[in-house]
C-alpha cells in the first residue's frame, strides 16, 4: 500500500490545546510515547519518524487516512540531498510530541551531544532548547515521558563520559550507568533524578505521578561467567535482580515499593495510565497480577497471566489479559469493581495482545505472514468486548515514500 503525501501540513488534525507562550504550555496528556521512543500515539493520529528516507518526521491522521511529512514548503522533495531546507528533516527524532502550537522531539544534534527542538506544527521555525552532553552516545530509545511542561526521559551510558571529556579516549564501563533525567521546556534546565550503576543496569520504564517519579530498574549482581555475556540458567536466577522505584521529586527521598519480593514488575501499560489506584504489578516468580495498596504498601494477587510482554494491555479503566495460552478467552478485570470478565478471543488474529490505549483507540504494532509491518488500531471499546473485526491499518513501517 502506498502512501499518500501531502505537502501541506494542516494543524486541524492535531489534536492540540493552544497556548499563548512556552510557560503556560499545556501537554496532552493522551499523547503516548511508544518504545523505542520514534512513535507517539494519540486518538487522533501518530507521529513517527520514517528512518528509511532521511530520517522524515511524519504524521499519520487518523481523520483523514492520511501519513504526511511535516512541512509546508512548496515544491519539497522531503530529501536531505535535494531539499536539504525541508522542515521535516530531522536526525532521528525521538519524542515527538504536539504542544499549545509548538512540536517538541529530541535529536542527535552532533556527534557527541543530543538536542531538544521546539518547532512549530508544520516542522518549521526550530529552535534548539536544551542540549544533552554526550546523549548521542547513550540509549534514550528506552521511555520518554511529558508531563506538566517537562519532558522525562531514560539513558544508559557504557562509555566514561568523564575520561572522554578530560583525554577524549573510549573506555568502556564494566558497570554501565543508567538514570533518569528532566528537561524543563520553557527553560531548558537539565536534571538528573535517579542514576543507577551495575552490571547491565537498565531504567526500561517510568511515569510521574503529581511529585512522585516511579521507574522500573532491572541488574545483575555479577558479571557475565561465560563467552560473549553468556550466562548459566542457575547464574541468571542467582543474580538477575529488578523491582519498582519511587522518588519523591521535592524531597530526592527514593525508595523501593517491591522490597521484600525478588522479581515484581509493573505490567508495562500501566505506564502510560498512571495512578496508584490502578497500578497492577506482575511476578515474573509465579505469573501472579496482584493490584497495590498504596496506604500499606501491600500486595494482592487476584489473577495469572501467561506473559504480560505480550499477552497484557490496559488503560485508565480495564486490563485485558491471557490466563493461559490455550484459553478460548480473554480475561477483563475492571478496575472499578474488580470484577473479572470472560471475552471471546475467536476473531483476534494479532500475534499477541500487546499495544497502547490512548481513549478510544487501541494501537496496535503488528507484522503479518509476509513479514510487513505496520501500525494500525481499532476502537478500544470494541476491543475490550471481543470484537475485532473493524481493523485499521494506519500505515506501514519504513515503507518507503
Amino acid at each position: 500500500m502506498k502512501k499518500i503525501l501531502f505537502i501541506l501540513f494542516t494543524i486541524s488534525t492535531l489534536a492540540v490545546t493552544p497556548s499563548a507562550c512556552t510557560s503556560q504550555m499545556q501537554l496532552d496528556e493522551k499523547q503516548i510515547i511508544a518504545w523505542p521512543s520514534n512513535r507517539t500515539y494519540s486518538d487522533s493520529g501518530v507521529f513517527y519518524g520514517n528512518f528509511t528516507d532521511d530520517s522524515t518526521i511524519y504524521y499519520y491522521s487518523a481523520d483523514t487516512g492520511i501519513s504526511m511529512p511535516l512541512c509546508n514548503k512548496p515544491d519539497c522533495t522531503h530529501n536531505r540531498l535535494t531539499s536539504p531546507e525541508c522542515n521535516a528533516l530531522a536526525d532521528y527524532p525521538l519524542g515527538i510530541c504536539a504542544a499549545g502550537d509548538y512540536l517538541y522531539f529530541m535529536e542527535n544534534g552532533s556527534e557527541s551531544d543530543t538536542i531538544m527542538v521546539r518547532a512549530d506544527v508544520n516542522g518549521g521555525s526550530r529552535r534548539n532548547i536544551a542540549s544533552v552532553e554526550y546523549g548521542a552516545l547513550s540509549s534514550l530509545t528506552e521511555r520518554m515521558y511529558y508531563h506538566n511542561g517537562k519532558l522525562y526521559y531514560t539513558s544508559l551510558y557504557n562509555i566514561d563520559t568523564e575520561l572522554l571529556a578530560k583525554t577524549n579516549d573510549f573506555k568502556y564501563l564494566e558497570k554501565p550507568i543508567s538514570n533518569i533525567c528532566s528537561i524543563d521546556l520553557t527553560s531548558g534546565e537539565v536534571k538528573i533524578l535517579a542514576e543507577k550503576q551495575d552490571y547491565e543496569a537498565r531504567i526500561s520504564n517510568l511515569a510521574v505521578y503529581e511529585d512522585t517519579l516511579i521507574y522500573f530498574y532491572s541488574w545483575f549482581t555479577a558479571p557475565a561467567s561465560g563467552e560473549n555475556g553468556q550466562r548459566t540458567d542457575e547464574e541468571f536466577a542467582e543474580t538477575y535482580h529488578y523491582g519498582i522505584y519511587t522518588v519523591d521529586l521535592t524531597t530526592g527521598e527514593e525508595k523501593c515499593i517491591t522490597a521484600g519480593y525478588d522479581r515484581m514488575a509493573l505490567a508495562n501499560p500501566c505506564f502510560d495510565h498512571f495512578s496508584y489506584d490502578r497500578l497492577i504489578f506482575y511476578s515474573d516468580d509465579t505469573h501472579d497480577l496482584l493490584s497495590y495498596n498504596a496506604k500499606d504498601s501491600t500486595f494482592t494477587a487476584f489473577a495469572k497471566c501467561v506473559n504480560i510482554n505480550i499477552w497484557y494491555m490496559s488503560d485508565d479503566k480495564s486490563a485485558l489479559f491471557l490466563e493461559n495460552e490455550e484459553d478460548e478467552y480473554f480475561c477483563r478485570y475492571d478496575f472499578d469493581t474488580g470484577e473479572i470478565s470472560h471475552i471471546s478471543r475467536e476473531g483476534f488474529d494479532l500475534f499477541w495482545l500487546n499495544g497502547t490505549i490512548t481513549g478510544e483507540k487501541a494501537w496496535f504494532s503488528y507484522t503479518n505472514d509476509s513479514m510487513e509491518s505496520y501500525i494500525g488500531y481499532m476502537s478500544r471499546d470494541d476491543l475490550m468486548n471481543g470484537k475485532y473485526d473493524d481493523f485499521t491499518v494506519a500505515y506501514y513501517v519504513n515503507e518507503e515514500t
